[in-house]
């Protein structure tokens, strides 16, 4: 059963994946953030980038990577050119320095565009998170039961009709304890 700390424990990490993927989106200033989707073919596998190199901004338009293991530069060189962030690494030989250019109007475009969707499904991951939590409080309201294994009086849903008269002549309307009709 869901409670409220179990709510906030998921909207919260709902808020957090939002700012990591709002962290990756490109803004005309250099963040490590930029390349945590790079993968790199690593020692026989796909590893991420920040557990092979270590990352550095040294100026708002400049990152540098500096790899833990310099056979692994071109491996890495490779990464970022293939995972489409429009970078382009220059190798020294003993780091990999990427300059970040400036966006242009179409890509602030797409950029805002982006950023939208990405907004809109953490708010979709949020409603999801309450919509649980309040369907579990929900059902455990109706469902609750007393020792005895009987509804409680406050859970059952006790049905009264009641007249009501009209101009057309006498409806009779159903009124359910839980103001539902």
């Amino acid at each position: 059963m869901a409670t409220v700390e179990d709510a906030r424990k998921r909207m919260d990490d709902a808020l957090d994946a939002v700012r990591r993927e709002f962290a990756t989106v490109r803004t005309g200033k250099a963040s490590p953030a930029l390349l945590d989707t790079v993968r790199v073919d690593a020692y026989g596998s796909k590893m991420p980038l920040n557990q092979v190199a270590t990352v550095s901004t040294p100026d708002p338009t400049l990152l540098v990577v500096q790899p833990f293991d310099k056979t692994l530069i071109g491996e890495i060189e490779r990464g970022i050119q293939s995972a489409d962030l429009g970078l382009n690494p220059a190798n020294d030989g003993n780091v990999i320095r990427v300059p970040v250019p400036p966006l242009n109007e179409e890509r602030r475009k797409e950029y805002a565009k982006l950023l939208h969707k990405m907004a809109e499904e953490g708010r979709i991951s949020i409603r999801h998170a309450r919509r649980i939590v309040r369907d579990d409080i929900q059902s455990l309201a109706r469902t609750r039961v007393t020792v005895a294994g009987k509804p409680s009086r406050s859970s059952r849903t006790s049905t009264t009709t009641r007249s009501m008269s009209s101009s057309r002549g006498r409806k009779r309307r159903s009124w359910r304890s839980d103001g539902r009709h």
